[in-house]
């Protein structure tokens, strides 16, 4: 068995480097992985034919399980994983024989206790590695400034997470005349003006629908056919024509041009 997991690893490990892996593989590993550590602790102790005999370290290989689990799964999965793990094996100890609790007990203690920390370190290092990955995808897809999507997130998503089934348009938004703004008020007013902006943009369309191409330039993505976007972007100009955008005492009109186009899955 230990063979045949082997060889599954390196099958699971050859599909990964070839981009074929499946999510089933990662669940087929590591449940597997769990099995045959049960498996060989239940083994070399009925073969024993006495109390579990913890010395022989064959148990301590179930504190590697977080490590794993956290690695594959992540935070959430990881931390259900290894609760289960561990109240599986104290409940295998006490089924295989009763006797453990009195022979063996300080032995279990260390071996849960061992584990226990591997869980916490691990589960705190996989909050830290998702923390910090999700900063770093926000830094290299959104827009300092408005916190827009950024034009290499259009792309990204354009590529990974648009379906063509469904009716799609895309508009390119513009302020109007924005460099007499930079011009009369400053460019910081000109970044509040973007900032308030794109507030408005995501209000209609919502967070992921909003990309700020540069300047003052968006790209808006409506989920409708034409018929409807056209309606609703003419809501939002005229709701942008008629909001009063505010930077310290001065009161600013703006006003946007927008160019839309429906998006045909056969021809696109």
């Amino acid at each position: 068995m230990e063979l045949a997991l082997a060889f599954f690893c390196i099958y699971t490990y050859h599909q990964t480097r070839t981009n074929r892996s499946k999510l089933w593989h990662r669940y087929a590993v590591i449940y597997t992985y769990f099995v045959v550590v049960l498996l060989a602790i239940t083994a070399i102790n009925t073969a024993i034919n006495t109390a579990i005999n913890l010395e022989t370290g064959i148990s301590h290989w179930v504190c590697t399980l977080p490590v794993l689990v956290y690695l594959l799964f992540g935070k959430k999965h990881g931390f259900i994983s290894s609760f289960s793990f561990l109240i599986t094996l104290l409940l295998l100890f006490y089924v295989i024989d009763k006797r453990l609790v009195e022979i063996n007990f300080k032995l279990i203690i260390y071996l849960s206790l061992t584990y226990i920390i591997v869980w916490g370190v691990s589960h705190v290092f996989e909050s830290m590695r998702a923390s910090n990955q999700e900063e770093i995808i926000n830094l290299a897809l959104r827009d300092s400034l408005t916190q827009a999507y950024n034009r290499r997130a259009f792309k990204s998503h354009f590529h990974n997470h648009i379906d063509f089934s469904n009716p799609y348009c895309f508009a390119l938004a513009d302020l109007d005349f924005f460099k007499k703004v930079n011009d009369k008020y400053g460019h910081d007013a000109g970044d509040a003006v973007l900032v308030q902006i794109t507030q408005l943009f995501k209000k209609h369309l919502g967070d992921k629908h909003v990309y700020r191409f540069g300047g003052e330039e968006f790209t808006l993505v409506v989920n409708d056919d034409i018929e409807v976007a056209i309606i609703t972007m003419d809501k939002l100009r005229t709701d942008i024509q008629n909001h009063q955008f505010t930077y310290m005492q001065s009161t600013l009109n703006i006003t946007i041009s927008i160019g839309l186009v429906g998006i045909d899955a056969h021809e696109h």
